[in-house]
């Protein structure tokens, strides 16, 4: 009776494995709130280049300010305070940065679409009446033509707008992967948000290549805050190319030597991506279709 009253009795947990049990639950709680420690600074800098990118618009014109209210190209078209050019002393707005290069191209052909106080003052002769090949065009060296190499690497740079789709995508999929993973434990997922890191770190190297190229093609179409807002897009691009591969180095040191360090910057990492490349799309979308184009 009394060897049954033994084997009957439940066994306690053996020291180790309780002392195993608690580690892992107290890794899990730290890793938790490490991940919402990491989300609030990641969020945070991405208020700040919210916030740096939308500082610019206080100097666009009002548009009280704006002489002709209708694009000179794009005859039915409203303008965007912040696109124009200067020609012959006056101030030309224009409804996007490709009717602005139109204009400029041959100015002759739209004169007549712009209010005629206007054109009374553009038809006077301009003492000096710089050819549009001369004004400011960035895409080559003063003086010289663009050709050679850097009107390859410009031509090159039109593919940038069709990359842009592939890092967008993955590195938002390889964050949301890995929060369900977190939450889950499932392997599979975890698996997904690697995979997805790394074809999103090398389309966001690629399309940033990419997007400098195709500034020294279209950095003339674009004054004043929209010029502005073009250089924080290239910058927030490059941004999140570098985040993107330092998460990669993350991830593999996490998964090669298990360091918990290394995992919490992995997704640190993944939260900070996430929320640049959010914020380099919405750029890159504004100086296509205007800074306001969701709340249109």
């Amino acid at each position: 009776m009394h060897i049954l009253s033994v084997w009957a009795r439940p066994r306690e947990p053996r020291p180790s494995a309780t002392r195993s049990r608690i580690s892992s639950s107290l890794t899990n709680r730290r890793g938790s709130a490490a991940i919402w420690r990491c989300g609030r600074l990641a969020l945070a800098g991405a208020l700040l280049l919210f916030l740096a990118a939308r500082a610019p618009a206080q100097e666009a014109p009002s548009e009280s300010a704006v002489a002709n209210e209708l694009c000179p190209v794009l005859t039915e078209e409203p303008v965007d305070p912040a696109i124009y050019a200067d020609f012959r002393g006056e101030r030309v707005f224009f409804c996007c940065p490709r009717c602005r290069r139109e204009f400029l191209a041959d100015p002759a052909a739209y004169l007549a679409h712009l209010p005629s106080a206007m054109q009374e003052r553009l038809a006077a002769p301009a003492a000096e009446e710089r050819a549009p090949a001369e004004e400011h065009d960035h895409s080559h060296p003063a003086g010289e033509p663009a050709h050679g190499a850097i009107a390859s690497i410009a031509w090159i740079g039109k593919l940038h707008p069709l990359a842009v789709h592939f890092p967008i995508a993955l590195l938002l999929l390889a964050a949301l992967a890995e929060l369900l993973a977190v939450r889950s434990g499932s392997e599979r997922l975890a698996f997904a948000a690697r995979f997805s890191l790394w074809g999103g770190a090398i389309g966001a190297v690629v399309a940033a290549a990419l997007g400098w190229a195709d500034a020294l093609g279209v950095a003339d179409w674009y004054s004043g805050f929209s010029a502005r807002l073009l250089t924080i897009h290239r910058w927030t691009g490059t941004a999140t190319a570098l985040v993107a591969a330092l998460t990669v180095l993350a991830a593999e040191r996490a998964l090669r030597a298990g360091s918990p360090r290394a995992r919490r910057l992995y997704r640190a990492g993944l939260l900070l991506g996430a929320l640049l490349v959010a914020v380099s799309g919405h750029l890159g979308a504004s100086l296509i279709f205007g800074w306001d184009y969701l709340t249109r």
